[in-house]
Parts: C-alpha cells; structure tokens; sequence
C-alpha cells in the first residue's frame, strides 16, 4: 500500500492530509495482503481523512498507530453511524499486523496505546454509551472534526464522547442532528467547545439542553431552522440567555456581564406575555424578578400626513409626503383645482393654532411641508392669483 511505504520513510511526521485520497478499502486487510508494514507514527499529532469514504475499521486501524494524535479530521466520509463494534476489529488488525511484522525491525512493530476502561480514566464522562464500549477509548485525542457527515441521532454521536473521553473540541457542523436529549452532556464532561452549525434543530429546548455540558464555554449555532426568523440580535440574545455557561458565541467577542444581563431580562420580557413559558425563564424571573414588556415607542419621524385641501367650497382629504415642496405640492392639486400650478397660491392653516396665527402662505417655492411642521387633520387653501377671474378658473 502507497500510504504505508510513504510513512516508513517518514516515521516522525507531525502533520498528515490524506484529504480526498481514496482509503475506502479496509486499510489493515491491504497491509497483510501486499506484505507490507505500516509503522507507528509516535509524533503525529494531526490527521485529516477529509473525504477519504474511510472505513471506521480502518480509522481504528490508524488510531492505535498514532499513540500521541491530538486532532482527528473525518468529514465528508458520508458515515450515518459510528462503529464502535469495529474498535475490537481495529485492535485484532492491529495485532495480525504485528504479527505479520514480527522481527521486522523498530520500523514494522507495532505500538498499540494504552486501552483505558471508562472508570480508570481522570478525564471520562458519566459512563460508556453501551458494554461493548468499555475498555475501548483512546484518551489523547483532544480535537474531532466531523462536519458534514450523514449522523442525524445524538445518540450516535455520543459514542464519540465514549471513543474519545478527553474531547475538548468537537465540530458538528452541516450534519442533519434534529434534536438534542436530556443526557446529550453524557460522554462530554471535558468538552469545552462546540459547532453545530447548520444542524437541523428545530426547538428552543434542545439548545436549552446545552448548558448541562460541565465544561462548555465556546459554540457556534448559525443556520439553525427555528432561529432563521429571528433577526441575527434578537437569536445572540436568546441564545445568549438560555446558556448561562457559554462564554463565546459563533466566533464573536466574549459575552460581556452587561451583554449577558441584557439578553437575561429580554428573555423575561419577550416570555412574560405567554402562557407556555420555557423552563429558563423561572430560573432567570428567580434573579432579575418580573419585567413588564417594553414600550414599542416609535421614534421615526412622521414622512406623511393627511390633510384637508379647500378650495372654494370643494374639500378633499389628500395623504401627502412631508417632503414636498410647494411647486411640488402646486403640481399635483392641478387636476383638483383646473388651472395650471403658476397660478395658484397656497396659505397653510394650523388646525389646532388657526384662532390664533390664522393662515400662513406658502411663498417659498421650494420649502418643503415638514417645515411648516403640519401634522394630520391640518388644512392647505388653494386661492387663485388676483389675474385670474373666477370666471376663466370655471371655464
């Protein structure tokens, strides 16, 4: 096999992308076959497997090769479950292989990790995911990067968490996860950050359930279907207040005392007026007490108006743009008035101060309604020019 020769060559290789190489053929069977040797690799630290259709037996194969691996990339490799039962076969490959190397030097023996049960490792969970994932973990591995793939239950995915009791960062994004259980937490006591981006979570509750992760303080949640219509402030917000433990959310800047405790009394706010109220909003109602909703104040400026336009004894009512002008305003009461807007004169009247200012006119061809300040129900007068008859505005 290519791969193996390459790496007996370099056997203290750090870093290893073996993206979009085709390793779907059962890796520790190709080995035996060809009579080659795979060697351990004590100093690689990060492999990625991006695309690569690779097996879960072969990723089991290469796992008890690489004894100091810190970060594990697996996405793209279409898997809709995780083989655990396979760990036993990787071990059993492993052993065939070593074997099938005997005596063949530092280069072809190989160095199978430590297997620590569930209860000896410092950095385990709440217990394996099941009897045959006992004895079977691989404790070093730190970082797991399984975006994209096909596993759509948490249960799944909390064979991770058994496989790999000291995750501290596991990315979930793009892959079809539609809720997330009580005890998802089971299996991630150490994890510390999280991507479930473009997941397929469709309740406020399965975010909620996330705060029950003993050492979670960084997520990434965008794409999240029953977020999408919300605007992006009003989803930090809530989110923001459901997880009292995340510190860093989607990449941004850390979440501030004031941020957190703004986005708190805003979830009381926004639940307050419902009668089906989620379990967060009790246990935040507990520290900032009831908050009566918000007053929807607007404070746009007014941009139209309704006002009466007279002239003689016709009245119209007219909803105008507070940003006309008075040539502007002339030109449309043409077809109303029936003479051309050069002459007409204009004289604003103040509905509420008419007793008092009486009318104002409009002499300045391009001053605009809103520095008139006119307000609704307030009136324009429409005289003709003194060298117009009566008679000829008739005709």
């Amino acid at each position: 096999m290519e791969i193996s020769k390459i790496l007996q060559h370099t056997p203290s290789v750090s870093f290893l992308n073996l993206s979009f190489n085709s390793l779907s053929a059962h890796l520790a069977a190709s080995i035996l076959e060809s009579s080659s040797r795979f060697p351990v690799l004590p100093r690689l630290s990060v492999l990625i497997l991006i695309g690569t259709h690779v097996s879960w037996d072969s990723v089991w194969f290469l796992l008890r090769h690489c004894t100091t691996l810190q970060e594990l990339h697996l996405s793209l490799n279409e898997f809709d479950v995780i083989d655990v039962a396979g760990i036993k076969n990787g071990m059993m490959s492993a052993a065939s292989t070593q074997r099938h190397n005997n005596g063949g030097g530092p280069n072809g023996l190989i160095l199978l990790p430590p297997v620590c049960n569930r209860s000896d490792s410092t950095d385990s969970g709440n217990g394996s995911s099941s009897e045959e994932d006992e004895g079977c973990s691989f404790p070093y591995l730190r970082r797991l990067i399984f975006d994209g793939n096909h596993v759509s239950s948490w249960e799944e995915i909390s064979k991770l968490g058994s496989c790999f009791p000291s995750l501290r960062h596991l990315c979930l994004a793009d892959c079809p996860i539609s809720s997330i259980p009580e005890n998802a937490s089971r299996n991630f006591e150490n994890l510390q950050s999280l991507n479930i981006a473009n997941t397929s979570l469709k309740e406020m509750t399965d975010v909620s359930r996330l705060k029950k992760f003993p050492s979670l303080t960084d997520l990434r949640l965008q794409g999240i279907p029953f977020l999408s219509e919300m605007t992006a402030h009003e989803r930090r917000q809530l989110v923001v207040a459901l997880l009292p433990n995340v510190k860093k959310l989607n990449g941004g800047a850390p979440i501030s005392h004031t941020e957190r405790e703004d986005s708190e009394r805003a979830f009381i706010r926004r639940f307050s007026q419902q009668e089906c109220r989620p379990e967060r909003y009790l246990e935040l109602v507990t520290i900032h007490g009831e908050l009566a909703p918000l007053v929807d104040i607007h404070l746009k400026p007014t941009t139209r108006v309704k006002v009466r336009i007279c002239y003689g004894k016709s009245i119209v009512e007219r909803s105008l743009s507070v940003y006309l002008t008075t040539n502007e305003l002339k030109s449309t009461l043409e077809s109303f008035v029936g003479v051309s807007s050069a002459k007409m004169r204009l004289f604003y009247v103040d509905s509420e101060m008419r007793e008092v200012v009486g009318r104002e006119e409009m002499r300045f061809p391009q001053k605009q309604l809103y520095s008139y300040n006119i307000q609704d129900d307030d009136e324009i007068h429409v005289e003709l020019k003194t060298s117009v008859s009566i008679s000829s505005a008739v005709a």
